[in-house]
This record gives structure tokens, sequence and C-alpha cells, in this order.
């Protein structure tokens, strides 16, 4: 990898925040954190494009019971400046009024802010905008 921030290191941030045992949302996740690999990873796509399963997957999520822990893994990945989460993020929060309070909830805005700064590429500010 690049070095950058693991699906698997956010994981284990969420289960601590939210009081779980190491591992515990492992089997809960998989489909969620897949789903947000895909939209990070997928090469070839262009920048503006969010996959609509993708799409549809972490909506879903955002409106069940997992809500905090998928907000929480969606904002640590949008948070480190990569494009796809943050228009994962984005196409989200558009799509659905219950996914855009669990990622505003869970402090996307801020999590976002330190990309708005003067020495941010400024493709990866107008991501963070949107």
């Amino acid at each position: 990898g690049d070095g950058g921030l693991t699906a698997k290191d956010v994981r284990h941030a969420v289960e601590e925040r939210l009081g779980l045992q190491r591992d515990a949302l492992l089997e809960r996740r998989e489909v969620v954190i897949a789903a947000i690999e895909k939209a990070v990873n997928e090469s070839g796509a262009a920048e503006s494009e969010v996959d609509p399963a993708a799409l549809q997957a972490t909506v879903a999520a955002l409106e069940g019971n997992d809500a905090a822990a998928t907000a929480l893994v969606l904002i640590g990945r949008a948070a480190g400046a990569e494009a796809p989460a943050m228009l994962l993020a984005a196409e989200s929060a558009a799509a659905s009024e219950s996914a855009a309070r669990a990622l505003v909830s869970e402090g996307l805005g801020s999590a976002l802010l330190p990309l708005l700064s003067p020495s941010t590429p400024k493709q990866t500010a107008e991501l963070a905008l949107r």
C-alpha cells in the first residue's frame, strides 16, 4: 500500500471509540468496508463517478443500525484526502437525509476542515467542500 490509513486501522479506531472489543465489527462491517474499499481503490473510473453499487451499499449502511460505525469508516478515509472516499461521502449525503445526518453527527465537517487550507491541492479542497 501507500502507507496511508487502512480500513482495518479505521475499523479498530471505531471499535475503540464505541467501546467494543478489538475485531468486534469484523464480520458485520465486511460488506460496508468492501464497498468503501471498492469506491476508494477503483481504478480507471473518472474522478467524478461513484460506483452505484458502492453508493447503494454505503447509503443503506448509513441508514441502518450501524450508521455511526459506517460513518466513521468513511470519514476516516475521506479525512485522509482520498478523493474517492470524499466523493462517496458527498454522494451518500446527497442521496439520503439519514445518511447525511449520520455523517454530520460523526464529524464529517470537522474531519474535512483541515483539507480546506491554502496548502491543500485545489482538487482535494474542492472535493472536501462538496
